[in-house]
Parts: C-alpha cells; sequence; structure tokens
C-alpha cells in the first residue's frame, strides 16, 4: 500500500510497518459505554492479524484516563470505574484491559502517534495514522448487535474489513473466513 510521505526517516524507524489507528465502541466491542461490551465477532483475530504481520495499532477512541469533570453523569460510575485523585473517571483503563485480555498483544499508542510527534514536534489534534478502522468511516459495512441492555448497534463488520486488508496487503491471507 503506497502512503504520502512527510518524513523518510518516520517510515524507516517504522520499518516498513503501517500504523493503523481503531475505535473501540461500536468498533472492537458492542456499544455499552461507558461500559466495555462484548467483543464484535473477528475484531480480536483482525487486530491479531494486522500485529502478527508487523503493523502498529492506535487506539483511537473517545475514551480517557481522566474523563471530565463537566459530565457530573459518571459520578454513578464512580464504584465501577473510580475517580482520580483530580475528580475525573478513568475510562480509558477497561478498553486497554480489553486489548490486553483479547488481543494480547501491546498497541503502539493511545489517542496519538507519539513517534510522529517526538520525529516532527508535532502535538496537532490530527493523530497521524496510515489508516483508520472506526464505525463511523465511510465505506464501512455493518453488522447489526443487541447490547446486554436490549439496545440495538451498529457495529463493523470486520470479515469486510479481513477482506479488504487482504486485497490492499495489509496482511497476505483472510483470518475470518468462518465467523458468523
Amino acid at each position: 500500500m503506497e502512503r504520502i510521505n512527510p518524513t523518510q526517516e518516520y517510515y524507516d524507524k517504522l520499518n516498513g510497518s503501517l500504523v493503523i489507528g481503531v475505535d473501540f465502541d461500536n468498533t472492537c466491542v458492542i456499544d455499552e459505554w461507558p461500559y466495555v461490551g462484548a467483543s464484535v465477532p473477528g475484531a480480536a483475530e483482525v487486530l491479531k492479524e494486522i500485529i502478527k504481520n508487523g503493523h502498529e495499532l492506535i487506539l483511537f477512541t473517545q475514551r480517557t484516563a481522566n474523563y471530565p469533570e463537566c459530565c457530573p453523569e459518571l459520578a454513578v460510575y464512580a464504584d465501577t470505574f473510580g475517580y482520580n485523585e483530580d475528580g475525573t473517571v478513568d475510562l480509558l483503563t477497561p478498553a486497554l484491559e480489553w486489548f490486553e485480555q483479547n488481543v494480547g498483544q501491546e498497541i503502539f499508542d493511545v489517542n496519538k502517534n507519539g513517534l510522529w510527534e517526538e520525529m516532527c514536534d508535532d502535538h496537532g489534534r490530527k493523530i497521524f495514522m496510515d489508516l483508520l478502522i472506526d464505525d463511523h468511516n465511510v465505506g464501512m459495512e455493518f453488522e447489526e448487535a443487541i447490547n446486554r441492555f436490549g439496545a440495538e448497534c451498529r457495529v463493523v463488520d470486520w470479515k469486510f474489513v479481513d477482506q479488504w486488508l487482504v486485497e490492499r496487503g495489509v496482511y497476505p491471507n483472510r483470518v475470518l473466513l468462518t465467523v458468523k
């Protein structure tokens, strides 16, 4: 896959790897925000394959370790998530735990591309990545899911993502031939 080349040194450090952003709610898990819902079928398998083939993942999510105090409705979740010393709520750690338990491999970064920022002295709000897998992508295909509260959710169709990645050479063989 050909990329836009802002700096050859950056790509040299990645040694041919792509940096792929992945959203969390309705992408990796069925939306039960602020809780972590059940895994979307195929998400973990494709993410493992991406890493296995030498690419880097950035978790790109609205969840943060310091969810702002401007959302007092989160107080009802303090028993579940706990407050940080500054009075904010940590909604990011449960997502990172999902990655550890389901993907089992370290992710490149969270809500930023530290390598890019360091090399280019760029700390802007836009995260530099080669691809983004998100339930709000143009052209994404979806599956319907029901969360544990009975709500219908539109989630990423990981069979579609798997095929798309193979067709573009991100990794050589489809991994989701039998996921339903």
